[in-house]
Order: structure tokens, then sequence, then C-alpha cells
């Protein structure tokens, strides 16, 4: 994602204040929708300046093996939990095979008093991880509620224990520094598809001619260009979704 200064985020966040004001002057509470989104926004921009701070670097939990002190290549994960009646979700701990980078079935409960944990030997304990942050939410509508979360963006355990580029996050950065300077990035933003997967959007211009990648995951990346809408061309690796971009176009 294309990252601003802590400054730059903070005079965002002041801009959507003013404009939240500036909605009830006029229109008192009828325009309480659009006052309720700027308001998230703004939270959204000052949440976004703390981790430009930071250098974007949070915490998180890490999983670790109790005889190394080593991390251990797991991520946590989110699932239904099936003793809750409203469908809320838990999370996890995933141990990953190092070889397949696929789950190996084992799961063990999240939190650091987690006896199941050091009974097989492994504890957790924090630890930090690049970050960004987002606009989350459960439910539709006005029944529905909304909040600004911080995730990790290497994928849930640290880079160097990866084999390949695996994160949607990193196949952007690996697209945009590999590019050619012909191209120019116009934007990158975070998006929900009509089948509710998260993937990001990056836009691009060569001369008269837009690029859009909608990138979903190293093996699902879709392309557009302005000059041929019809045209939704689909990759299923990095290197094809580059020779697509990096072609000279008329």
């Amino acid at each position: 994602m294309k990252k601003l200064t802590a400054d730059e985020y903070r005079q965002l966040s002041r801009g959507q204040i003013q404009e939240r004001e500036d909605s009830f002057d006029r229109c008192d509470t009828d325009g309480f929708l659009s006052q309720w989104a700027s308001g998230i926004n703004s939270n959204l921009n000052l949440r976004l300046a703390e981790l430009a701070e930071a250098g974007w670097v949070s915490e998180f939990p890490g999983l670790f093996d109790i005889k190394t002190g080593e991390r251990v290549q797991a991520k946590i994960i989110y699932v239904k939990d099936r003793f809750s009646y409203n469908g809320a979700l838990k999370s996890l701990w995933a141990i990953i095979d190092p070889k397949t980078e696929k789950f190996t079935g084992v799961f063990l409960p999240e939190g650091e008093n987690s006896r199941k944990q050091k009974k097989l030997g492994f504890f957790q304990k924090k630890e930090i991880a690049p970050a960004y942050a987002k606009i989350d939410g459960v439910g539709r509508g006005l029944s529905g509620s909304v909040w600004i979360s911080v995730y990790r963006t290497d994928g849930g355990y640290p880079k160097e224990m990866r084999s390949a580029v695996t994160t949607r996050e990193e196949v952007v950065e690996y697209i945009i520094q590999n590019k050619t300077d012909n191209l120019e990035l116009l934007s990158t933003s975070n998006k929900v598809s009509s089948n509710g997967k998260d993937y990001i959007q990056i836009s691009f211009k060569n001369g008269n001619c837009g690029i859009l990648l909608d990138v979903y995951g190293p093996k699902f990346i879709l392309g557009k260009q302005t000059i041929d809408r019809s045209a939704r061309p689909t990759f299923n690796s990095i290197d094809d979704t580059l020779e697509y971009i990096n072609r000279t176009r008329e």
C-alpha cells in the first residue's frame, strides 16, 4: 500500500473531523451516515499515523518452541465457536508444514496461559511484526458494528520463515518494485469482492492506458485495461502479471 507520513495521516484525520462538523451544521443529525463515515475514517487515519511513527510495526502474539526458544511456523486463524449461539469466532494457532507451507492439521488454543500449548512443547509471547490498519466490522446496516483493527502484513509469521512470497501485501509490494519506469503507480486500496473475498486493487497508468490489478493472492490476480474493458485476464503467477503490465502499449 502507498504509505503516508504520520503528519499527513493526522492532516487527513483533521479534515474528516471538519467534514463531520460541517455536515452536522448543515443538516443536524439528518446526515448521520456521512458523519459516522467521516468519524470512522478519521479514527483509521489516526491509527495509521501511530503506525507510521512506530515504523509500520506493532505487537502481536507469537508461538515459540519451549526447548529452543525459536519461533514456530504457525499463524493465528479464526474459526466459528461451536459453543457460541451468535456465530462468534474464536482464535486458534494453526501449525504450518515448513516444506509445503500448508496447515498440518494441528491446532492449538491461542493465549499465553494455554495448558495445551505447554503440553505439546510450545509457549506464546509477544513479538514485533510489520503492521497496517483497516476498518473491520460485523453485521449489516444499523445493527452491525465497526472498529479499527491492526493486522500483521507478514502472513501471520516472520517472512524469513517462508520460502516464497505468499501474502497479498507482499505480492503488491513485489509488483510495484518490479514494474517498468514508464508505468505510473496511481493508488492501492483494500477492497472486498461481491462474494466477500478481500483483495488489494492497484491502479497504474501507462500513457493514455489505465491498468487495474485486483490482487487476491500470488496465484489469483485479475487484470483490466481501460482501453479494453471487456478483457479481465486472470494470472496464476506474479511473473505473468508483471509481463502483462510491463508490455509496451501505444
